[in-house]
């Protein structure tokens, strides 16, 4: 999350990424590290950025984003969200697109509190829609080198690549290679795509990917939460509303 968000949005992240390592803490740790409660991938964890990594990005601003973060850190010291008594698995991602998407689209199974919800105001956030096009050739290089068993074609791709089913929030289910299908969610890792929730438009030479959103989708939106405590919510209600029905506990 930027450091330039508002102060309820970087509690809200705190407490988000506290209650992440918490959950790993007391199930096993990092899946992809033995003996890592929590690794610094942000494809498989929590990313993280170094001090020397922060002063290149912030610049003069370093000392101002810093203590920002440590403040936000500081005053929600030792709150987590827990749901039915038990630390709760937590996702975020950048922006929603407009709304959350439920957990079981994207990660196979249904958790009560990873429902999709509206999330107002991004419209106007940078990358809200955004454009990737491809050429069929590197389109089916990019798939089988994340997913050999698609056997995609340049020629595949260019006679037969629709969209063949949508999820309840408007995200693409499934696309057709041919005969073969693809879930939406593996489709936009082989290619890095920012989102699922894309439509498509083809001619000769490839495909356009319209996409709107940033992430897959799941639990809360950073830039929803921006807005949000713009608004004025606290970081208390941001977080219940991204993840209804949990509750804040605290270490004892």
């Amino acid at each position: 999350m930027p450091a330039s968000y508002h102060e309820e949005a970087l509690k809200a992240q705190a407490v988000a990424a506290r209650t992440r390592v918490l959950n790993q803490m007391d199930n096993g740790g990092c899946t992809t590290h033995p003996g890592t409660d929590v690794c610094v991938d942000s494809s498989c964890c929590q990313g993280y950025a170094t001090m020397t990594q922060c002063r290149e990005k912030w610049g003069e601003e370093t000392e101002l984003y810093r203590l920002r973060i440590l403040g936000a850190v500081r005053e929600t010291m030792d709150e987590h969200l827990t749901y039915e008594g038990q630390i709760i698995t937590v996702m975020y991602h950048a922006m929603s697109g407009g709304r959350t998407e439920d957990a079981a689209a994207v990660f196979s199974s249904s958790v009560p509190y990873l429902t999709s919800v509206e999330s107002h105001g991004e419209e106007s956030a940078r990358g809200f829609f955004t454009e990737n096009t491809f050429s069929y050739e590197e389109m089916a290089r990019l798939i089988n080198q994340s997913y050999p068993d698609m056997e995609a074609t340049a020629t595949t791709l260019r006679r037969d690549f629709t969209i063949v089913s949508y999820t309840d929030t408007g995200r693409v289910g499934q696309v057709s290679i041919g005969e073969k299908k693809m879930d939406a969610t593996k489709l936009r890792k082989a290619l890095g795509l920012r989102s699922t929730w894309f439509s498509i438009t083809s001619d000769g030479e490839g495909v356009t990917f319209q996409q709107r959103g940033y992430g897959h989708g799941v639990g809360m939106s950073q830039v929803g939460a921006n807005s949000m405590a713009s608004q004025g919510a606290g970081y208390g209600e941001i977080l219940t509303h991204y993840y209804p029905g949990v509750d804040m506990g605290e270490l004892e």
